[in-house]
């Protein structure tokens, strides 16, 4: 079964938080203390091997790899098993960051700010991004100008494929709203 976003993140978080206290530990330890899939764990740190955020410093009983914390980050590394960043997202992250500082734009200044080399944006799906917030309460549009009228935080709200709007700053389906 494959997990939401949200619940994915919420994993990773939990892995992270534990993997940070414990500096050294195994797939299997990680596992029991956490409840999830071994082989779950495995392919996680697999990929954070490959990027370069633990380390193998021994294999212990059973031939168990005992894995070290070498790379550390306030938040979880989202990686794929190769250890190459997972760029999903990323556009909403810079959208939702110049949405934030503007506060009042147009479509084109959100396009023209929110693009970087690694990460273009196009209009379509700025456009695309702008009408879920405004359907979700975060903007208002006065003709072919938004304004920003709630800034739940600095993470930015998921349209999720169902054709939802998710908040992780406020962990709830914004929209649309349950009956």
């Amino acid at each position: 079964m494959r997990l939401t976003a949200p619940e994915e993140q919420k994993r990773r978080q939990k892995l992270w938080k534990l993997m940070r206290k414990m500096k050294q530990f195994t797939a299997v330890e990680l596992a029991r203390k956490t409840g999830y899939n071994p082989a779950t764990v495995r392919e996680y740190l697999y990929g954070l091997k490959k990027a370069g955020y633990v380390r193998v410093i021994s294999c212990g009983r059973w031939n168990r790899k005992v894995y070290e914390l070498v790379k550390d980050a306030p938040e979880p590394p989202r990686v794929k098993r190769d250890g190459t960043p997972v760029t999903e997202g990323i556009g909403r992250e810079q959208m939702w960051r110049s949405i934030r500082i503007l506060k009042q734009f147009s479509l084109e200044d959100i396009v023209a700010t929110s693009n970087t080399e690694e990460q273009i944006i196009s209009k379509e799906t700025a456009r695309k991004y702008l009408r879920y917030l405004v359907y979700a309460g975060y903007l208002v549009r006065d003709g072919s100008i938004y304004i920003l009228v709630k800034n739940t935080g600095p993470k930015p709200p998921q349209v999720q494929r169902i054709q939802r709007v998710y908040d992780p700053n406020l962990k709830e389906v914004v929209w649309p709203r349950e009956q």
